[in-house]
């Protein structure tokens, strides 16, 4: 009977022990985000990263709470006294993405620089998966988006981990399983009155509707996200969607309407100087202005986007916008400007790693050849998309065999 209860003592003592770190990790991590809540005004703020205020913030919170016990002491006291600057250095010496992000929140920037640094932190993983996913380069290669293994004992980040999970799924046409997480996610989300997130995961469940052919019930969902932005008033959410309602009727050839929502996102975005996102609806534009025939407009408005992208370094909207260039010039015979557009294009797709890309401008570049008449160039460039098609195993493209064929290579 003695040892039994000092057996049921011992579990209260380290029962009160958990109850006791619990509760102190909480009101640490609840004086952590009083300070950063300070520094952020969300009224001013509206941009990518706005939407997952709550998410860097808890981000920011695990990487302090994970820092030594020493260091983390240390932190807490200078805190204490109003010396804010000291939380600011550790994060960027020690989680570099994670500070990239409360950065950009806390000053309204719509971009972080593109490269953030290595670092083995999965808090800091998360944050870099979180950058690119702001970037909406839907060209990157999935392996980009893998998500490490682990679990999260913070709800929030384990349901932003999830989302990630989702896009890299969608990127790997993986679409009844991200939809599948989405959808799920979408009910937390609602359970949670997080209006932000549901509309957000009503945009990405839009997007796979969309790439299913389901252009109908994209625009079903595309509109629910729409609602809640304007319900919160959420310009940049807004407006988002409207670019991904113009995709939507592109897709579906419905010009007219495609074009004046692009119109409508692009005076927006070129008003809040969201450079990035200007340039890509701009690529958008061009593709449209393609599908019409109309191959002056889409070089015009592709030029204007490359511009725009080489500004602020973006070498996949650069390769997107001299692909779209090489389109137009080639759809109009004009095949030397052509091949320069499209060698260009397939150079920045070869420094970015992107295999799939690489193999679509191989193609066209043996198309051009053979529109120009030049039999002999056209073969070997098409011997070289088959050797690169082999190497990386890479499915074939619908017209390969034709060409083939016509070529006799």
């Amino acid at each position: 009977m003695k040892y039994f209860v000092c057996f049921l003592l011992l579990l209260f003592l380290i029962g009160a022990f958990l109850f006791w770190m619990r509760q102190k990790r909480r009101i640490q991590s609840i004086f952590i985000k009083k300070i950063l809540f300070k520094k952020y005004n969300l009224e001013k703020t509206d941009t990518f990263f706005a939407l997952f205020a709550d998410e860097i913030f808890e981000m920011v919170t695990e990487a302090v709470l994970s820092a030594p016990s020493r260091l983390k002491h240390s932190l807490f006291k200078n805190l204490k006294r109003g010396n804010e600057k000291a939380l600011f250095q550790y994060l960027k010496k020690n989680e570099a993405p994670v500070k990239m992000l409360l950065d950009a929140l806390l000053e309204n920037k719509n971009h972080t620089p593109k490269k953030p640094p290595q670092t083995a932190s999965k808090i800091s993983k998360l944050a870099a998966l979180l950058d690119i996913e702001s970037q909406f380069e839907y060209q990157l290669p999935a392996a980009l988006f893998e998500m490490p293994h682990f679990f999260f004992l913070n709800r929030r980040l384990n349901n932003l981990s999830k989302l990630l999970k989702a896009r890299r799924l969608f990127l790997e046409t993986d679409l009844k399983k991200s939809s599948e997480i989405l959808m799920k996610l979408a009910k937390i989300y609602q359970g949670e009155n997080d209006a932000f997130k549901t509309a957000y995961v009503y945009f990405m469940l839009g997007q796979i509707y969309s790439l299913s052919k389901a252009f109908d019930a994209a625009q079903i969902i595309f509109q629910k996200a729409l609602q809640i932005f304007k319900k919160t008033h959420c310009s940049y959410g807004t407006h988002l969607v409207l670019t991904a309602l113009a995709l939507n009727f592109m897709c579906h050839e419905h010009f007219e309407n495609a074009h004046d929502y692009f119109n409508k996102a692009h005076r927006f975005f070129h008003k809040t100087k969201n450079i990035l996102l200007e340039a890509k609806i701009l690529n958008g534009k061009s593709f449209c202005h393609l599908s019409e025939n109309s191959f002056k407009k889409a070089n015009q408005t592709a030029g204007i986007a490359f511009k725009l992208h080489q500004k602020i370094g973006n070498r996949y909207g650069m390769a997107f916008s001299l692909e779209l260039k090489a389109a137009a010039d080639s759809t109009a015979c004009r095949h030397k400007q052509a091949l320069n557009q499209a060698k260009a294009a397939l150079k920045h797709y070869r420094l970015l790693q992107n295999p799939k890309a690489e193999q679509k401008m191989l193609l066209m570049i043996a198309k051009i050849y053979h529109n120009a008449a030049e039999t002999r160039n056209a073969k070997n460039a098409l011997a070289a998309y088959f050797k690169h098609k082999n190497k990386h195993h890479l499915p074939s493209f619908e017209d390969e065999k034709n060409l083939k064929e016509i070529i006799g290579c």
